[in-house]
């Protein structure tokens, strides 16, 4: 079996979050991407506005930390199946609602700009950095020679914790919330 690798997705949904947040979790374990019965670490999820379009519902957004044996192209496949699985249509406006986003923010050390690993939105948006610090507290991202704490203003946010965060934790079985992490690095 291949090393496992550290990968942290993005995730989000403004349609039925309650209901697709946590059928992409289950997803991604009926897929066996976690490695070697390892479990994904949640990390608190937010209500957000949606960027561009103040109308509409809010988002659910978080970071879930996970090791896989998958490489970031076959990964990124399993993904875009699972959000297609949820309902999710790609179309041509960025910001439109979606069921479910699922987006590979940090793949171990990769740099790749034609993958856009690490995420270029990492350092811009709140409901990105602030549940990524919060899994990964003195995390340096590729590229970068300081903490990404240093570099990003963890203060200033006026995100709203989910109720989701709770549910999707037990479905992790996060050791934090009373499950157990089989894994350690």
């Amino acid at each position: 079996m291949a090393w496992p690798h550290l990968v942290y997705l993005g995730t989000g949904s403004n349609l039925h979050p309650d209901l697709n947040v946590p059928q992409a979790l289950r997803a991604l374990y009926k897929k066996g991407i976690p490695a070697g019965g390892t479990r994904i670490r949640v990390s608190t999820h937010y209500e957000t506005p949606s960027l561009g379009r103040p109308g509409d519902p809010l988002f659910v957004n978080g970071v879930w930390q996970l090791y896989t044996t998958e490489d970031p192209d076959p990964l990124k496949q399993h993904l875009r199946d699972i959000e297609h699985e949820i309902g999710r249509r790609r179309g041509t406006d960025s910001h439109a609602p979606r069921e479910i986003d699922l987006d590979i923010l940090l793949f171990d050390e990769l740099i790749d700009k034609e993958r856009k690993i690490p995420d270029p939105d990492i350092y811009e948006r709140p409901f990105i950095y602030i549940p990524l610090l919060e899994l990964a507290p003195d995390l340096v991202v590729p590229g970068d020679t300081q903490a990404l704490s240093r570099l990003v203003d963890t203060s200033s946010h006026t995100m709203t914790q989910s109720p989701l965060t709770g549910i999707l934790h037990t479905i992790a079985g996060d050791a934090a919330y009373g499950g157990t992490d089989r894994h350690e690095h």
